[in-house]
């Protein structure tokens, strides 16, 4: 369709008329302050409207998060588990789904993913499209350099499409 521009869209046009008319309060401000909170404000009205355009304007996006867990009460052989996960994954990337995100857990009963980074290459070799994220991996428990190299190399891999999460731990 056409693109009508950001004039179209309620929310902005109501944030816009907000912030101008903070613009023009401070305009009739001759003290200092009141200069200095007129610069402040068009710094603000820059950073919205960029800030606007980049998250309302976009397209709305679906993606998949997968622990591969396993519980006792439903429990199948974690092949299984792995070579089904992987089947959706790239299954959901020819129905469009944006991204897929695998995260960590160490020591479960259940079988969660201990270690996400096989598994991202693993997503890399059977997609095309789809973006692959980890979420997260406890980057603690492991060598930076390792990390930096295997996250490197799935990027290789998938041609770009890896974003690496990382956190510091759990509790």
């Amino acid at each position: 369709g056409t693109d009508k521009g950001l004039g179209s869209v309620p929310i902005y046009n109501a944030i816009r008329n907000s912030v101008v008319a903070c613009i023009k309060h401070f305009e009739v401000s001759y003290t200092v302050a009141g200069i200095i909170h007129g610069i402040l404000a068009i710094e603000c009205w820059l950073l919205f409207e960029q800030s606007f355009h980049l998250v309302c304007m976009s397209k709305l996006g679906f993606g998949l998060w997968y622990s591969l867990r396993n519980p006792a009460q439903w429990a199948r052989p974690i092949t299984d588990v792995y070579d089904q996960t992987l089947r959706q994954i790239a299954w959901a990337e020819t129905i469009g789904y944006d991204d897929v995100w695998l995260t960590e857990h160490h020591f479960c009963e259940d079988g969660h993913a201990p270690s996400i980074l096989p598994l991202c290459a693993a997503v890399a070799a059977r997609t095309h499209r789809i973006r692959i994220g980890t979420s997260v991996l406890l980057l603690p428990l492991y060598h930076p350099v390792r990390v930096a190299e295997d996250a490197a190399t799935i990027d290789i891999l998938s041609h770009g499409r890896f974003e690496l999460g990382v956190g510091v731990g759990y509790r």
